[in-house]
C-alpha cells in the first residue's frame, strides 16, 4: 500500500489524486442569477446533503486566479440559487456549461436549456433535469482556493416520472456521477443489503 502526505504533492497532483479516488461523486448542477439579471449555471461535484431537518445541502465553488468563481459570487451577493441532479439525458448540456464564460454571459443559453420560474426565488431553473432544489443561502466558510457554501433547501421540484411509491427511483432517474479526470458514470448495478 502507498502512504502519501497530501502536503508533498502539488496542487494539481493533489486534486488529480482525491478527484479519483474519492468516487462516484453526485454532481450539483447550479444555476444563479448575476446582479444584471444574467443566469449563470455550472456543475460541482464537491456537492452532497448534509442534514434533512433542516434540509441543507452543500457546495464546494473553487476560485480563478484567485477571484471566486461566478457561482460563488452570485450566491454570496443574491442569497439564493438552484441545484439540479444530472441525469444521463443532460450529461452533454451539463458539459458545455463547464465552459468558462463571462460574468455577463449565460450559459443557460448556451446549452439551449430552457428557463423555467421558481417558487420561491428570482433565480429560475431549468426545465431539462428532473429534479430542481431551490436553495437560499444558510452560510459559507472559506478557504485559500475554496468556497464551501450550504443552502437551505426550501422547495423541491421532482418529475413523477422518476418518482417510485413517492420517493425518487435511482433506476428511472438515471443520474451521472463523476469520477477522476474527465470521467463519469452512469448508475451501474444497484446493491440492496438489510441494515443489520
Amino acid at each position: 500500500m502507498k502512504s502519501i502526505e497530501p502536503n508533498e504533492l502539488t496542487g494539481k497532483a493533489l486534486y488529480a489524486l482525491m478527484t479519483s479516488a474519492v468516487v462516484p461523486r453526485p454532481i450539483a448542477w447550479v444555476s444563479t442569477l448575476n446582479p444584471n439579471g444574467t443566469v449563470n449555471m455550472a456543475p460541482f461535484s464537491y456537492f452532497n446533503l448534509v442534514s434533512s431537518q433542516p434540509p441543507i445541502l452543500m457546495i464546494s465553488v473553487g476560485e480563478r486566479e484567485g477571484v471566486p468563481k461566478d457561482t460563488a459570487l452570485n450566491i454570496i451577493e443574491s442569497k439564493e440559487f438552484v441545484v439540479h441532479l444530472v441525469t444521463e439525458s443532460t450529461l452533454e448540456a451539463m458539459n458545455l456549461t463547464a465552459k468558462d464564460l463571462s460574468r455577463e454571459d449565460s450559459e443557460v443559453a448556451l446549452a439551449s436549456l430552457t428557463p423555467v420560474a421558481s417558487t420561491h426565488l428570482k433565480t429560475p431553473g431549468v426545465a431539462e433535469s428532473p429534479i430542481r432544489l431551490e436553495c437560499v443561502y444558510d452560510q459559507h466558510i472559506t478557504y485559500p482556493r475554496s468556497h464551501i457554501i450550504f443552502g437551505r433547501i426550501v422547495q423541491m421540484h421532482i418529475d413523477e416520472d422518476v418518482l417510485t411509491d413517492g420517493v425518487v427511483d435511482a433506476e428511472k432517474l438515471k443520474p451521472i456521477g463523476r469520477l477522476g479526470k474527465q470521467q463519469y458514470t452512469t448508475l451501474g448495478r444497484i446493491l440492496t443489503l438489510k441494515r443489520p
